[in-house]
């Protein structure tokens, strides 16, 4: 799961609501104290400021009582993904997990399992991005949809892909 603590009323409602459904709770079985049997792991952005972190710890420890916690950042559990999924196919020294988001994509580099906070890289292209270009693009040819962003993100989301082999993709056409 992956969160970032803006108001905390807000944000307790939402996790109040997300653990009902997940863990299929009644109202009562939230109290502190009754999820001591839960472990939870949460992921975090990766230039997440350490406040932040550390009140969400706080709350899912003080406030609904988990047993465990194990928070990391996105990168970390691709990582361990990829371990489990293709040991057999991936260099054991090093790894290099891209991974893109609405706003953002970030370049982490691993070195013998670590993570080097110092390398990391983050580039402004995500998904909002290329929203913003089809908009443009589709706005110019066709018909104005500059303030259609839903609706060109659901056309993005329907239409369009990545190509897992370029080269033969392309030949197709």
């Amino acid at each position: 799961m992956r969160g970032v603590l803006v108001n905390l009323d807000h944000e307790l409602q939402i996790w109040d609501e997300l653990l009902k459904k997940v863990l299929k709770l009644d109202e009562n079985s939230l109290s502190f104290g009754k999820l001591k049997d839960f472990m939870i792991n949460m992921t975090f952005p990766v230039f997440i400021p350490t406040k932040l972190r550390e009140k969400m710890i706080e709350v899912m420890f003080e406030y609904y009582g988990f047993g465990g916690f194990y928070p990391t950042v996105g990168p970390e559990m691709i990582k361990e993904y990829a371990k489990e999924e293709f040991n057999d196919k991936i260099d054991q020294k090093f790894q290099l997990i891209v991974e893109s988001s609405h706003s953002a994509t970030y370049i982490a580099p691993f070195f013998c399992d670590d993570l080097m906070n110092y390398a990391i890289k983050k580039i402004d292209v995500g998904g909002r991005l290329l929203t913003n270009s089809l908009k443009e693009a589709i706005s110019f040819r066709y018909i104005d949809l500059s303030n259609e962003f839903r609706m060109v993100t659901d056309i993005k989301e329907k239409m369009c892909y990545v190509s897992p082999d370029f080269t033969i993709d392309m030949k197709l056409r």
